[in-house]
């Protein structure tokens, strides 16, 4: 996963949920990607997180989202990585109580990270169930969109930015996003706004497709146009610096930007 990234000219890329370590420890995780990492490319972890149904329901999402420069420790030397986890129920985790996004994003603030709502107007209908206590259904409504948002907009904002751009191939998705963005702008709400592939490197499913890290969230200071991302030891205050203060664009590459908030 590192040289591919490196092969498609990055500077950071974090792995996240599903790592293939015997065992899953924030010390763990730190060991692994600094060894993968070089002078000129950074490999870290991150998580997808919220990623929350209600009950595990596919049609009852709660949101999704991302994170940068999470600490995995609390204060107290709690595992917050484990914690996220159990705040969130994944797809068929019926026994899991519902945590509101609020109380993740208040934890991935605490931890010196920053959260994004991604994908906020995403669903299809297709084949989901057979798990659990659910039956399968042929033509399920499949939400991944972000009903929560406008409560922790208000109330807020609990949240950072906003992807307003996926995969090439989620057009309608896409400017439903960019309209929800606007409509925040409107009503005072300045959200930085940010884009993201939704793929991975090493699944050969999307590896070699042009949705793997097509669409990316460059953040640059403003002052000398570097990416805010790289190789050194403060990349992280700069990235979260950069992304709060809505210096960020979507866009196909660095130089042509999109939309910039």
């Amino acid at each position: 996963m590192a040289l591919a990234a490196r092969a498609e000219g990055l500077d950071y890329l974090a792995a996240a949920q599903s790592w293939n370590l015997p065992q899953v420890s924030p010390e763990e995780l730190e060991r692994v990607t600094r060894a993968a990492s070089t002078p000129d490319f950074t490999l870290t972890w991150n998580l997808e997180a919220p990623k929350n149904y209600w009950r595990g329901d596919a049609s009852r999402c709660l949101g999704h989202g991302w994170t940068v420069a999470m600490r995995a420790r609390t204060a107290s030397g709690r595992d917050a990585i484990a914690d996220l986890l159990e705040m969130n129920a994944l797809d068929y985790q019926s026994e899991k109580p519902t945590v509101p996004n609020f109380e993740s994003h208040a934890l991935i603030h605490s931890l010196g990270g920053i959260v994004a709502y991604s994908h906020p107007c995403r669903w299809w209908r297709g084949k989901w169930g057979g798990q659990g206590h659910y039956p399968v259904e042929q033509n399920k409504f499949i939400s991944n969109m972000a009903p929560e948002l406008p409560f922790d907009t208000i109330c807020g904002p609990t949240y950072d930015a906003i992807d307003i751009m996926m995969q090439p191939n989620e057009r309608i998705a896409n400017e439903a996003a960019l309209k929800l963005w606007f409509l925040l702008l409107d009503h005072g709400y300045h959200i930085a706004a940010s884009g993201s592939s939704d793929a991975t490197f090493d699944n050969p499913a999307v590896a070699y497709r042009e949705e793997c890290a097509s669409t990316r969230t460059w953040m640059a200071r403003l002052s000398t146009a570097k990416p805010a991302f790289h190789a050194s030891p403060d990349r992280s205050r700069r990235a979260i610096a950069s992304l709060r203060a809505d210096r960020c664009w979507c866009s196909k590459s660095e130089g042509i930007p999109a939309v910039m908030s």
